[in-house]
């Protein structure tokens, strides 16, 4: 049987609904074990898509605010990212993990704009 979480990762490869996003960690300082304000390392990048919150629409859920977004992206990797950035160069800071979709295949963010001085990437994406 074929492995589906890699299936997936293949196919979003090829598919024009799925863009690549580089995933980032916060820094640590080494001394104090404090995270470094607005400093991050890459750590992957990945396949996915953002679906942003639709202001015309009054009800379903109210788990995400006004110019906030679901992001899920298809990873094989069990942490939660602090900061994701679109091919665009445009970062998003991740608000919450929101858990995986029903196949186990795409880890879903609560996302949003980062609104502050552009972040401080220490290491750099390949």
């Amino acid at each position: 049987m074929a492995d589906i979480p890699r299936a997936f990762r293949r196919a979003a490869q090829h598919s024009p609904l799925y863009t690549r996003f580089h995933v980032y960690a916060t820094v640590y300082d080494e001394d104090t074990g404090r995270p470094v304000a607005g400093t991050f390392d890459w750590v992957d990048t990945c396949h996915g898509f953002i679906q942003w919150r639709d202001l015309d629409k009054t009800e379903g859920r109210n788990d995400i605010a006004e110019g906030d977004g679901r992001a899920s992206l298809i990873t094989h990797w069990p942490f939660t990212p602090e900061l994701i950035q679109d091919v665009d160069g445009t970062f998003y800071s991740v608000r919450s993990k929101l858990g995986m979709d029903a196949a186990g295949v795409a880890t879903k963010l609560h996302v949003r704009f980062w609104r502050d001085d552009p972040p401080t990437i220490r290491i750099e994406a390949p």
